[in-house]
């Protein structure tokens, strides 16, 4: 019997296939399962990484040398795998956001909690060395006191109108924000306290896709604020699918992201940003940002130390969305409970 730690990744979509793809090289992991509702994704999935598949939440459960489970099932589908893996006492890494209403999100912190198994968001921006570097700079006190900051992550049209089959269901409040408004509340190590929130529909609706096209928010705390937007509408031209920008203004200094561009263009048929941190292969060894939360959590479990990343700081995310979603319905400022 192997003494590697059990992972399953539950949704075999883009990013499901990239955590099936992290087990797959942990030298602690095997991957045993990998599940989604399409049997045919599944099933290519699973002999990609050469484990076994299923269309069934129990199959995995049930299966008790299983220790560690993803969810990378769609924004809106979290909380039902999640409370059904959590149930089975297995440690679980769910992809952002933590689920779409606050009330799920702390039933399932709860249930974590009770069953004495680990929990964690996978915010995979804070891995991203910018970012991470960024944090290093505010701890250190280089710039003082976060006090203004502006964050955009948008995408193509790419984005909701292809590469999605559940566009409508979601939108770039659910999408796109939770990466931004992650990063900001870890800046600022504040509560926010309220949240003031525009945005336009139209553009997508007119061609099927029943959500926003793009959303600004005011965020406010106790000492400072945020504005963040994120728009589902740039044009297919654009160089990256991605336009990322970040500023953070604080007491004695700044900081300036550019997440776009990644240190190289290239003009060749097409003008491109081309991602460079995210995931890659090098000499046989597969490294990035986006593998490394993935990484961290087989560590925590292996080694039973609880990760930094906790369900709280997931619950905070979706109550910021879930303030900015009634702003949006009742025109005006509310507060974030």
């Amino acid at each position: 019997m192997s003494d590697k730690i059990g992972t399953a990744v539950i949704g075999c979509g883009i990013f499901g296939s990239i955590h099936a793809e992290a087990y797959s090289v942990h030298p602690a992991s095997e991957l045993l399962w990998v599940c989604d509702i399409d049997e045919r994704r599944a099933k290519e999935l699973a002999e990609k990484f050469r484990c076994r598949f299923t269309t069934s939440l129990e199959e995995i459960g049930e299966d008790e040398r299983v220790q560690i489970v993803s969810i990378a099932t769609p924004d809106f589908a979290h909380f039902e795998p999640t409370m059904k893996m959590l149930a089975k006492n297995k440690n679980v890494l769910v992809e952002k956001p933590m689920a779409t209403s606050s009330e799920e999100a702390e039933k399932m912190a709860r249930e974590a909690e009770r069953r004495r198994v680990f929990l964690m968001v996978d915010f995979h921006n804070r891995f991203n060395p910018p970012f991470n570097e960024a944090k290093r700079a505010i701890e250190e006190g280089r710039i003082g006191k976060p006090l203004m900051a502006y964050a955009r992550l948008s995408n193509s049209l790419y984005v909701p109108l292809q590469m999605l089959s559940w566009s409508g269901k979601s939108g770039p409040h659910w999408f796109l924000m939770p990466h931004i408004i992650d990063l900001l509340l870890w800046f600022f190590t504040q509560k926010p306290k309220s949240v003031f929130a525009k945005a336009h529909k139209g553009i997508l609706s007119s061609r099927g896709v029943d959500t926003y096209d793009f959303i600004q928010a005011l965020i406010s705390f106790e000492d400072g604020f945020a504005t963040v937007e994120s728009s589902w509408i740039l044009p297919d031209s654009s160089p990256s699918i991605v336009d990322f920008q970040f500023q953070l203004i604080g007491e004695k200094g700044k900081i300036e992201i550019n997440g776009t561009r990644q240190g190289i263009e290239i003009a060749g048929e097409k003008f491109t940003y081309p991602f460079v941190a995210d995931k890659r292969e090098l000499y046989g060894e597969k490294w990035g940002f986006v593998f490394m939360p993935i990484w961290y959590f087989v560590n925590c479990v292996q080694n039973k130390v609880k990760p930094e990343i906790t369900p709280e700081d997931g619950i905070m995310v979706t109550k910021v969305i879930e303030g900015l979603e009634k702003s949006l319905k009742m025109g005006k400022e509310v507060e974030i409970l």
